[in-house]
């Protein structure tokens, strides 16, 4: 179910806005894996793959926080958008008629930027996959091979 903005578009129901908050939650998750592996490769030592793994869970940890300042910058984007569509109702109400052709031109560079925007967080996104798919297959439990594991001294 959708419903319309000031300027007639379709905007998604509240549980876009649910399904978000979730992916936020999963998005710290992750970030919270990846500096714990990145603790326990550099507790470990150099291994065979130290500095390959070190080179993934680093791109990793960049890479979303890249994401994250899209997803903020995004979001600002959003709610300019919102501030505009407010504007253009009252403009249709005769309050301001003389602005409706700047915020309508407004409102289309905003959504080419959240456009690109969201097809650059999508890149990212690929490139986390990636690096963390590397990093499962390489895996930092591989350092700890050659130390024996902890154990009661006989």
């Amino acid at each position: 179910m959708f419903y319309q903005d000031a300027f007639n578009r379709p905007v998604p129901n509240i549980y876009v806005g649910k399904r978000n908050f979730i992916h936020q939650l999963m998005d710290v998750a992750l970030l919270m894996a990846n500096v714990s592996q990145l603790k326990a490769l550099l507790v470990s030592g150099r291994g065979e793959y130290f500095s390959l793994l070190l080179t993934f869970i680093c791109l990793s940890i960049s890479l979303q926080v890249a994401f994250t300042i899209c997803m903020i910058v995004i979001q600002a984007f959003e709610k300019q958008v919102e501030d505009l569509a407010t504007k253009a109702t009252e403009c249709e109400h005769g309050q301001k008629t003389q602005n409706i052709e700047e915020l309508e031109c407004k409102h289309q560079r905003n959504e080419v930027w959240c456009y690109r925007l969201d097809k650059v967080s999508n890149i990212l996104v690929l490139f986390i996959i990636v690096a963390n798919v590397f990093v499962a297959g390489f895996g930092v439990e591989g350092a700890y091979a050659d130390r024996s594991p902890p154990g009661p001294v006989q």
